[in-house]
């Protein structure tokens, strides 16, 4: 196809922009034989023992970074947090250095660890293999002219990681990955500029990375990098399969207040809501690590609830044994007083002080038709209190204030434990 006028200049002018370009270099690619001499001319004296520094009295300063692929797994209970990786380092080797116009433009040469220098680097809070990588494996380290070494190895380490399930199970970690040489660091000095790099991190469905940070340390006879990785727990799968059913069934169990004692189902309905309460704490307590220090909010939460259910199963019976009670046995005057507190359909509020004295007033009596105490006021009879109405005011009384506590305190546990405080 023929070109015009118009497109020659556009297709000339854009061959001088790429040949300007500074990113862009035209190199003679050098023949098989150029490249194999060189490679002989530099490795033929070369000692892999011998540090490459040309003064030995000076450390190699090796630069460490870590490319995180992705979180395999992170066990609380026994502290260990698995990750996949690529470990970056680079160094200046001062014996690898050739001038590339008089090599025929080679910009670079690869060599593997068994045949050249490389840092002898570990993971020191490694729970199994502390060697992140071994001149055995063969792994290609990269050089160009000025000597500049780079050298990659793909890793899945297993570090230690204390957990902390204060939150849980909106709990936050963070985790160290500790990496360090053998030797003094008068001989090697491990240095991070990037950190944790999270170009290639593939994102975990349980765990969130917040944060990540990084830490020198030369205060010891070996220097010391640390990469921080701050994690935090997805909540939701818990909150909806867990916390949020053991909140309802927690109201549920005050509704047994709501149940009359004469319909006979009142103490069965408590004892089954609190097995039940039984059965979803062996749930909770095999998802939540079994650690002392420190103790979840939400197990205290748990043991409060399980207290509270127990509570009310004994406030059921006893309501329903007072329902019951022989009506030739009267009602205490103080117990009339504080059921006529609760009845409020009646016309009578909660009395509480006594009449003086110099008045005559028949506190109790009683009379041939019912043989129950009756609260009398200036002589007029105003109710008359028997056994199931003292039940029902207890009914009422524990509806009120099982309702309270279980609301307080479980505003207050997931206050704490959504806002981590």
């Amino acid at each position: 196809m023929l070109l015009g006028k118009g497109h020659k200049m556009v297709l000339t002018l854009f061959t001088i922009l790429i040949a300007m370009s500074p990113d862009v270099s035209f190199t003679t690619a050098a023949s098989h034989s150029q490249v194999k001499d060189l490679y002989h001319s530099l490795i033929a004296n070369y000692t892999s023992n011998i540090r490459p520094v040309l003064d030995q009295s000076k450390p190699v300063d090796v630069t460490v970074e870590i490319m995180l692929h992705s979180i395999k797994l992170f066990d609380e209970v026994s502290g260990e947090l698995s990750m996949a990786g690529i470990f970056t380092f680079t160094w200046t080797d001062e014996l690898l250095q050739w001038n590339p116009m008089s090599a025929n433009d080679i910009a670079s040469m690869t060599f593997t660890t068994s045949q050249v220098w490389v840092p002898q680097v570990f993971l020191t809070n490694s729970v199994n293999e502390a060697r992140i990588y071994k001149t055995s494996d063969n792994n290609e380290v990269v050089y160009n002219p000025n000597g500049h070494a780079l050298l990659r190895a793909f890793k899945i380490f297993d570090v230690v990681c204390q957990a902390g399930i204060l939150h849980y199970p909106n709990d936050i970690h963070t985790c160290g990955i500790d990496v360090a040489p053998i030797t003094r660091v008068d001989n090697i000095n491990v240095t991070s500029i990037n950190g944790l790099v999270m170009k290639i991190f593939n994102h975990n469905l349980i765990w969130n990375v917040e944060s990540t940070g990084l830490s020198h340390d030369t205060s010891g006879i070996h220097s010391k990098v640390t990469f921080y990785i701050t994690l935090s727990r997805r909540p939701s799968f818990i909150f909806l399969t867990l916390i949020l059913p053991i909140i309802a069934l927690n109201y549920m169990n005050i509704l047994v207040f709501l149940i009359p004692a004469e319909s006979g189902e009142k103490i069965s309905y408590a004892i089954t809501v609190l097995l039940t309460f039984a059965v979803y704490l062996s749930v909770y307590s095999d998802k939540i690590p079994p650690l002392s220090l420190p103790i979840a909010v939400f197990s205290a939460s748990m043991l409060i609830k399980l207290c509270t259910s127990c509570l009310m199963a004994l406030c059921c019976i006893v309501i329903s044994k007072i329902n019951f009670y022989n009506e030739d046995h009267k009602v205490p005057l103080s117990l009339q007083r504080l059921t006529a507190c609760f009845l409020r359909d009646r016309k009578v509020r909660c009395v509480t002080n006594l009449p003086p004295k110099d008045q005559s007033v028949d506190l109790v009596t009683e009379d041939s038709e019912h043989k129950t105490g009756s609260l009398m006021i200036d002589g007029n009879l105003k109710m008359q209190v028997n056994w199931k109405e003292v039940s029902n005011s207890m009914d009422k009384f524990c509806l009120v204030f099982f309702a309270v506590v279980s609301t307080v305190e479980t505003v207050v546990s997931l206050s704490l434990i959504m806002f981590r405080q």
